[in-house]
């Protein structure tokens, strides 16, 4: 006997460039289900590899480590993928922050996190697929990608800001706020900000931003 929820795919959700295919609502259920399914999934992968570290006598930090227990969404992204945050963090904003902006240490740390969890991220990415670039060329292939760069500068601003202005709220915070509020403020800002982590698709930012108005049940087109 089988069991479903008839829940459509976030990609055919996504794909329904007319919106009258799916209800608001469905669409909510399938960015969350995929939401659910990535993060369940890539802790899955990365427990695989740190165990094989510690199977050969290494102790390895977790890459995911309980990112439902998020404080703010600066911490969503040290638990959720903590060796590419490391790797950004050594190459992009400590080099940028020993250099730049020295008198100004709030724009200091906002343009180092952004020169990390932004630039980086998405030279990272867009680098990756050499062989997608060799394809199309480099300009067509940049512009390809600029939904994934959308996508790496509103991260790298939300998680320069939490840095800034989130630290300064843990301390008088009930447990009701702080173990209920906060995450499901910070999961959801990720789940929505999801639309757009989106490096293989041919749908360009508009259909992205008229998926994410769908979802308030907002027809623009």
């Amino acid at each position: 006997m089988s069991f479903s929820l008839d829940i459509p795919s976030f990609q055919a959700v996504l794909h329904d460039g007319t919106g009258q295919l799916y209800p608001w609502y469905m669409n909510w259920l399938a960015l969350i289900a995929n939401f659910i399914v990535r993060l369940l999934w890539f802790s899955v992968w990365g427990h695989g590899i740190i165990a094989c570290c510690r199977m050969a006598g290494y102790n390895a930090l977790r890459n995911t480590h309980k990112p439902l227990q998020c404080a703010s969404i600066a911490d969503f992204w040290n638990r959720f993928y903590y060796y590419f945050k490391e790797l950004l963090v050594d190459n992009f904003f400590y080099p940028t922050f020993l250099r730049y902006f020295k008198k100004w240490p709030r724009i200091r740390l906002l343009f180092a996190t952004w020169a990390a969890a932004g630039f980086g991220n998405v030279l990272f990415h867009f680098l990756r697929d050499l062989g997608t670039i060799a394809d199309k060329g480099f300009w067509l292939a940049l512009w390809s990608f600029r939904v994934y760069m959308f996508y790496g500068m509103v991260l790298g601003t939300a998680i320069g800001l939490s840095q800034l202005y989130e630290k300064k709220r843990t301390t008088d915070r009930s447990w009701f706020r702080k173990n209920i509020v906060t995450p499901v403020y910070v999961v959801g800002f990720y789940c929505v900000l999801s639309i757009f982590d989106d490096i293989d698709s041919n749908l360009t930012l508009t259909d992205h931003f008229n998926f994410m108005l769908k979802l308030f049940n907002i027809h623009l087109l």
